[in-house]
């Protein structure tokens, strides 16, 4: 029982250190996402933009959108029966 108590405060300790190093980097990852997502979402005020950026933007959409997984994944995995 004793052994158990020592188990638990340790990986709690173990948790709130680790959560204390990563939360910058996270905090950081997510301020990169909210930004890329607000870069793509310009077109929508309609501006007048150059070849380049519409390719470059091309490019970056399915990045913020999240949609780098294949459709073939979500029909494998996602299909139910009704």
């Amino acid at each position: 029982m004793n052994g158990l108590i020592i188990l638990i405060k340790s990986m709690f300790l173990i948790s709130l250190a680790l959560s204390y190093f990563l939360s910058g980097s996270l905090q950081f990852i997510i301020g990169m996402v909210n930004s890329l997502q607000i870069i793509v979402h310009l077109p929508l005020l309609a501006v007048i933009m150059p070849a380049n950026v519409v390719a470059v933007y091309q490019v970056l959409i399915p990045i913020a959108t999240f949609d780098f997984i294949p459709g073939e994944f979500y029909d494998a995995f996602f299909t139910f029966d009704e």
